[in-house]
């Protein structure tokens, strides 16, 4: 019953075709769908032989409009973070979701130095910080992971971030950008 509501059925794929057709010199629409009918026993078979249970899909929104002027800094960040990543930028789409972690922070908590504050608090007084408070923690410590992508090799930084760490910090960023859009 938990998997029939979960939606883990069989799947049914269409696939709707629509185009012009000019014949005899007269055009007319064409529309035909193409349906595919896939038992769950089948898919779920297929997963296993492609060891795909060996891979977690999760569902990220990728929240690139913005909701709010404020939310205008952040979404923009996100959006140079995701066309670095599809280039195979992974050091600029790490930089770039540092830096719309910063402008989260700094639109959330009102202060630019908001995720050291935050940090401190979770060293001295991690007991009685509120959620709020929990969050911009965690936003903290993975801004401060990907501290190193937004500094020159002098200053400590790093140039080469594989594309499963920047894989890892889109999802991130991401999931904190749509869930600040929702609190």
């Amino acid at each position: 019953m938990l998997e029939t509501l979960r939606g883990t059925g069989d799947l049914d794929f269409d696939l709707e075709l629509v185009g012009r057709v000019i014949e005899d010199g007269t055009g007319y629409d064409v529309r035909d769908t193409i349906r595919h009918h896939e038992a769950r026993s089948d898919w779920t078979a297929r997963l296993a032989e492609a060891r795909a249970r060996d891979v977690l899909l999760i569902e990220v929104a990728l929240p690139i409009t913005p909701e709010s002027s404020q939310a205008h800094g952040p979404h923009a960040e996100l959006r140079r973070a995701e066309q670095r990543f599809r280039r195979g930028d992974y050091q600029g789409c790490v930089a770039s979701c540092r830096a719309a972690i910063e402008e989260l922070g700094r639109n959330h908590y009102g202060k630019t130095r908001w995720a050291n504050r935050l940090l401190g608090r979770l060293v001295k007084d991690r007991d009685s910080m509120s959620e709020q408070e929990r969050q911009g923690a965690v936003w903290s410590a993975v801004r401060h992971y990907a501290h190193q992508a937004h500094h020159a090799p002098s200053e400590g930084g790093v140039r080469e971030y594989s594309r499963t760490q920047a894989q890892w910090m889109l999802a991130a960023t991401a999931g904190f950008v749509a869930h600040a859009g929702t609190a």
